[in-house]
């Protein structure tokens, strides 16, 4: 994960609500859908990109009272704090059960802030 990963995460309120909304319990894609009042495929689209990041996985999958197994993700993220240091934004995430930091720092591009 490095700058633009993190700047894409905290501007995209969709993947917050899903982190938030599973940190503490995990949910699936339906329940966070009608949750979160999105649409499923938007559920489905943001806990993919969230897995391959790093920063969900699948906590269980039980099996429904029909017979289906549903995946439930659990948010690994447990703090992102990031500060802003002469010009550079340095950041720090934490993660839950073990799975260590991540730090790092970047400069943010030259046009930022910058009208077109």
């Amino acid at each position: 994960m490095d700058y633009s990963d993190i700047i894409k995460l905290l501007s995209d309120s969709y993947k917050l609500r899903i982190l938030t909304s599973a940190k503490e319990i995990p949910r699936s894609a339906g329940f966070i859908s009608v949750m979160l009042n999105v649409p499923i495929s938007v559920s489905y689209r943001c806990l993919d990109e969230l897995e391959k990041q790093g920063l969900v996985g699948m906590a269980e999958r039980p099996l429904t009272p029909e017979g289906i197994r549903v995946s439930h993700y659990r948010s690994w993220l447990r703090e992102i704090e990031m500060t802003i240091d002469e010009g550079e934004i340095v950041y720090r995430v934490l993660f839950r059960g073990g799975r260590g930091e991540m730090r790092g720092s970047a400069r943010p591009p030259s046009n930022v802030g910058t009208k077109d």
